[in-house]
């Protein structure tokens, strides 16, 4: 009886690890770095290629759209974060139901650089000379275009 609640526990653990989603520092740097777009070493397209970030849903967890524009009915003012390494990158916001459409300027506050925490679940701290957040990444998910969308989660 005992060996047969021992191969339980052990199965039951086998099969929860199988189901956690483990995403790396390597596999995260490699899609950002895939959306990086600079015309020239010196020059920076700001919301070229950028991840978007819907503004107006509230709440800890937020999806990063890439490289795509998401038509959301229900959204109008997005984050843009426009990558130039693969962990650093300029953040700007966009609001799209007015004309015309309005951005902001970006000013020495916008610069970001993501810091990885790879452990159980990988953690972004980022930060710029202001403040620091720190997320946990959910989720990546690869969608039929190839592209992809991540899920993050404020902690």
């Amino acid at each position: 009886m005992k060996n047969v609640l021992i191969l339980f526990l052990l199965f039951f653990n086998v099969i929860s690890l199988l189901g956690q989603n483990r995403y790396s520092k390597k596999e995260l740097e490699k899609i950002f770095k895939k959306s990086i777009l600079q015309p020239k070493k010196s020059t920076i397209s700001i919301g070229e290629n950028s991840w978007k970030i819907c503004q107006s849903k509230g709440g800890s967890e937020i999806n990063m759209f890439e490289n795509s524009f998401e038509s959301q009915s229900d959204c109008c003012k997005y984050i843009e974060w426009t990558f130039y390494t693969k962990n650093k990158f300029i953040s700007n916001q966009t609001n799209v139901c007015i004309e015309p459409a309005l951005s902001t300027v970006t000013t020495a506050n916008d610069w970001y650089e993501i810091e990885y925490i790879d452990g159980e679940n990988l953690v972004l701290i980022i930060k710029n000379k202001i403040k620091s957040e720190k997320y946990l990444v959910k989720g990546i998910k690869k969608r039929k275009d190839n592209l992809h969308v991540i899920t993050l989660v404020k902690t």
